[in-house]
């Protein structure tokens, strides 16, 4: 009786010891979250690039707006759009 129940107790364990290690591979060969990482990153740089580039070109921009809203508020006041 004893020696059934080492014998069980010894194939239990081996058991969960070969099902530990397969989980362990699946885990380390599973790469969707490093990829995940990576599309983070890129999104990060390119975000990165636009504030980047519209810092770099606040003036011209700023004029832009300005005048695309000058030309908005003529067109509702019915008043000519200023040239730029």
């Amino acid at each position: 009786m004893l020696k059934n129940l080492n014998n069980w107790m010894l194939r239990m364990y081996v058991e969960k010891s070969e099902d530990l290690k397969e989980n362990l591979n699946r885990v380390i060969r599973n790469e969707r979250g490093a990829v995940a990482v990576e599309y983070g990153l890129v999104i990060a740089l390119v975000v990165a690039v636009v504030v980047a580039a519209a810092y770099a070109m606040k003036d011209p921009l700023k004029g832009f707006f300005q005048s695309a809203v000058a030309t908005i508020q003529g067109w509702m006041t019915g008043a000519p759009s200023p040239t730029p």
